[in-house]
């Protein structure tokens, strides 16, 4: 599967979702010139949440990930991320990564993250809901991320959108959504 050739859900300038909380905010995709404000997003990060992201913890993740997720493969990887409503500047309040393993894929791996002082305002929701609506234009069959049990509120958000969750070993979760067409 070659993404490049897909025809994007949002527009150049992205979409507004309402939250849950009945505010909006802006979902589109991330540019090169988002590399500072992915940076300034994960600094404000906690680390808490950077180890239920990632497992582990990692001094350089700022920097490693903003620049990973602002200069992305897109023939076989897109990042969506939530800014303010208006769209004019201002910071990055979460983002959320899809990556398929390369051309013939049709399943792909998600990963996301929200700042941790907005955490249960819907970003998250409005993120993966975007995500999801991406995978099925870009004609994936299924979508997967792997969860820390004890990750309980990103498990309850996925089993809500639909995705199955499967235990494996270390304390991790398997969650798969398998798109219907």
């Amino acid at each position: 599967m070659i993404w490049a050739k897909a025809t994007p859900l949002l527009t150049s300038d992205g979409s507004k979702i309402a939250l849950q909380n009945g505010g909006f905010c802006l979902v589109r995709y991330a540019r090169v010139d988002d590399e500072p404000l992915l940076r300034a997003m994960f600094e404000r990060c906690d680390p808490a949440d950077v180890y239920l992201r990632i497992f582990a913890a990692m001094k350089q993740f700022p920097d490693i990930m903003a620049q990973r997720l602002a200069q992305l493969d897109p023939a076989r990887e897109i990042a969506l991320v939530a800014t303010q409503a208006t769209g004019e500047g201002g910071d990055i309040f979460g983002v959320a990564h899809l990556v398929c393993g390369g051309p013939g894929d049709v399943t792909a791996e998600f990963d996301v993250m929200i700042r941790s002082d907005l955490k249960g305002h819907g970003f998250g929701y409005a993120l993966m809901s975007a995500l999801i609506s991406e995978a099925r234009a870009r004609g994936l069959a299924e979508i997967s991320g792997y969860i820390l049990m004890e990750n309980h509120p990103m498990l309850q958000m996925v089993g809500e959108l639909g995705f199955k969750t499967e235990r494996i070993a270390g304390g991790v979760a398997e969650v798969k959504l398998t798109m219907n067409a």
